[in-house]
């Protein structure tokens, strides 16, 4: 069964062009049909012969249209599977190119850099608004820690200085 399917893939890929097998299967029912009616009525294969067996069996004549019609549907589903094809491979183009968009953002955000843009295309874009609320999380917690750091810091000289000042209190106080 699995042959079966693989070779089914094989040929009714998408890449494949359906057109070709259309025409032979639609110009051999006729000839079939043809060649079975001649033999019946023992009528040889000349045009006046295959008027009389047009006369003989109107049905040939539907027989004769077949090729036509299975031409004209088939045409129209190569088109259609065509055009569905392209706008699938834009969509699909079009959505790489956001991933690019947002991974670069992403990157930026990454180095540091929040003052960096991203464009909401979309409004129900969630993976770019949850970028764009990453981004100032990240910005407001990079500032709480810079404010917090610079309190430290200043608490820290603020200590040094103070044993500084102790220091030398007690080294004033114990040379007088």
């Amino acid at each position: 069964m699995t042959k079966f399917l693989q070779q089914y893939r094989k040929y009714f890929s998408k890449d494949v062009n359906h057109l070709p097998v259309a025409v032979i299967i639609g110009f051999l029912l006729p000839v079939i049909a043809i060649t079975i009616e001649a033999i019946h009525y023992r009528v040889p294969v000349t045009f006046s012969g295959l008027a009389q067996l047009h006369r003989n069996s109107p049905s040939l004549i539907i027989t004769d249209i077949f090729p036509v019609i299975i031409l004209l549907f088939s045409a129209l589903m190569h088109f259609m599977q065509k055009t569905t094809r392209a706008e699938f491979d834009e969509q699909i183009n079009e959505r790489d190119a956001r991933l690019k968009e947002m991974a670069a953002f992403a990157q930026q955000i990454g180095e540091g850099n929040f003052n960096t843009e991203l464009n909401l295309t979309h409004n129900n874009d969630t993976l770019a608004q949850s970028l764009l609320v990453m981004r100032e999380n990240l910005l407001a917690n990079h500032k709480k820690e810079s404010e917090q750091s610079w309190i430290t810091e200043g608490r820290s000289r603020a200590l040094a200085a103070s044993m500084r000042l102790s220091s030398r209190s007690y080294c004033s106080a114990k040379n007088f």
